[in-house]
Parts: C-alpha cells; sequence; structure tokens
C-alpha cells in the first residue's frame, strides 16, 4: 500500500533518516490487523 505520508523512517548507518511511504498489511486470524513500514512495494 502506498501511503501519501511517511508511516515510518529507517535510521541509516550515518544517522539520516529514510522515510517509508509503503506498508504491508497483516491480519491475524481474529480480523485484527497492522501495518508494516517497507522501504518499497511488494514484488510478488
Amino acid at each position: 500500500m502506498l501511503f501519501v505520508q511517511p508511516i515510518g523512517y529507517r535510521i541509516s548507518p550515518d544517522g539520516s533518516r529514510i522515510p517509508l511511504y509503503y506498508g504491508e498489511i497483516k491480519i491475524n486470524e481474529y480480523n485484527q490487523y497492522h501495518v508494516i513500514p517497507r522501504t518499497r512495494p511488494s514484488e510478488r
């Protein structure tokens, strides 16, 4: 999923922050969900 605003950041070894605009949604057996920030869309 592509978000308009960053949903998280990855910190580089040099200390700079890389904004994360993509997210993967995980749903469990109780229909609860959470979004995991990603650097790019899935290749599936």
